[in-house]
């Protein structure tokens, strides 16, 4: 067993590191392989790592990387390298201090060198954020953890297409019960459930509408599905607050009128069978956020997201809606914003492995449209290519709303429609409304005794 090279301390040893490594490369470029997860990024010294560049750029085509020569002539086409990296004795130097047993040690040394400055750099962008008393400490802790798991992790996860298939065929003989659980999320009424599926770990799905047409009552009515099925759910609410979203659960649960509670004209029945309900929902695993005025951003849904992935597991997120989440850079143009924001949310659904339903504006020009169309989502195209699913509700009649499937990776496009019943705030599958009242009154006659 070949013994790991004893390298110098100090501010020096990143720079020594890297040379060995180039050196080591050059006595022996078949080594070359056992550096593939080093990029000329992890560089300290950046002239150093594009010479590496060029060490690949020789390699690729087939030349002699270990002829000092034709590498000089290599390195003096290239303009981005500095003259002293260009000459017979920096060649030289490199070679022979490499010794070809150790390019997987030198690589890892590079690797770790360029996370200890990533960590570095993020704790002085720690401290200047903890400087600032107007951000919350839940948004900065959401920040950190989001830019330390991103350190050197982008090539690492790079996999040959065998190896990824082998791990899936390695899987799938597994007896079910040891593979991994997937978060699969039904929406709860049956047309959907038939049309589009559930919703799967991982998937970004859109809902958007023009203002009133019910989409925050459907998306809640999908929270409290998923909570009833003992999945954990994060509703985020940007627009209403926590006890007129729990108000509005409590009535379509009961099947009573909520509009005689905003003017305080309730009877002490109805109050009962909302109680009731409470009791019935007590132990449901649903939080509801209302931002309160405060700064939403991303990167604070995502810490709560992981707080309660870590405290007990998360099912399902929902965000209402997106055009009033805060971006993270206010000084880009609107559009960019809305486009970081999509972006941040799916890979939010992938590391999190749960699906996000993320409610949106349509634009004006919806109203003049025979129904919603994708080039109407409000202030960019980015949210239609981000999203797994992109849905629309149109309002038909008082009593009837289209469920519109614009966008599906996993299914076709296409209508449902739905009944809507205002005084609970929810929706049935198209003609199962009346049905319920029929089934209902059935039972108040039966339960009279008539039968």
């Amino acid at each position: 067993m070949i013994a790991s090279p004893i390298l110098p301390s100090g501010p020096s040893r990143g720079h020594d590191v890297e040379r060995a490594l180039l050196g080591s490369i050059l006595v022996d470029p078949s080594q070359l392989p056992k550096a593939v997860s080093v990029s000329s990024r992890d560089f300290a010294d950046a002239d150093l790592g594009r010479v590496l560049d060029a060490i690949r750029d020789l390699e690729a085509a087939g030349r002699p990387v270990s002829d000092p020569w034709v590498l000089m002539e290599h390195l003096r086409q290239r303009a981005d390298i500095i003259d002293s990296y260009r000459s017979p004795a920096f060649v030289a130097g490199l070679i022979q201090c490499g010794i070809a047993a150790h390019v997987a040690y030198y690589s890892q040394a590079v690797l770790d060198g360029s996370r200890r400055r990533s960590l570095v750099a993020i704790g002085e962008q720690l401290l200047k954020r903890l400087d600032d008393p107007t951000q919350p400490l839940e948004e900065i802790r959401g920040w950190l953890e989001d830019r330390a798991s991103r350190i050197g992790t982008a090539i690492d996860a790079a996999e040959t297409v065998g190896q990824i298939a082998a791990r899936i065929i390695e899987d799938l003989r597994r007896p079910k019960e040891e593979r991994k659980p997937k978060t699969v999320i039904w929406p709860g009424l049956g047309s959907i459930n038939a049309q589009i599926g559930a919703f799967l770990g991982g998937e970004l799905v859109v809902l958007a509408a023009r203002p009133g047409m019910g989409k925050t009552a459907l998306a809640m009515q999908i929270a409290m599905q998923a909570a009833s099925d003992n999945h954990p759910v994060l509703f985020v609410s940007l627009e209403m607050q926590q006890t007129e979203l729990v108000m509005r659960i409590l009535c379509g649960e009961a099947g009573v009128d909520g509009r005689p509670f905003r003017t305080q004209a309730e009877s002490p029945e109805d109050v009962e069978m909302l109680a009731a309900v409470a009791g019935d929902i007590r132990d449901y695993p649903l939080r509801v956020f209302d931002s309160r005025g405060s700064n939403v951003t991303t990167d604070r849904i995502r810490a709560m997201g992981r707080l309660m992935k870590s405290a007990g597991g998360l099912g399902l997120i929902v965000v209402d809606y997106l055009q009033l989440v805060n971006p993270v850079d206010s000084r880009e143009p609107r559009e960019q914003k809305v486009a970081t924001m999509t972006r941040n949310f799916k890979n939010m659904a992938k590391e999190l492995d749960c699906p996000i339903l993320c409610l949106a504006q349509l634009n004006r020009e919806a109203e003049k449209a025979d129904r919603p169309q994708l080039s109407h989502l409000r202030e960019s195209g980015a949210i239609e290519q981000d999203a797994d699913a992109v849905l629309f509700l149109h309002r038909i009649d008082d009593k009837t709303v289209n469920l519109g499937i614009a966008k599906h990776r996993h299914a076709g496009v296409g209508d449902l429609l739905l009944d809507w019943i205002p005084h609970r705030t929810r929706f049935a599958d198209h003609g199962e409304a009346n049905g319920a009242r029929r089934v209902a009154e059935f039972d108040d006659f039966n339960a009279s005794g008539a039968f």
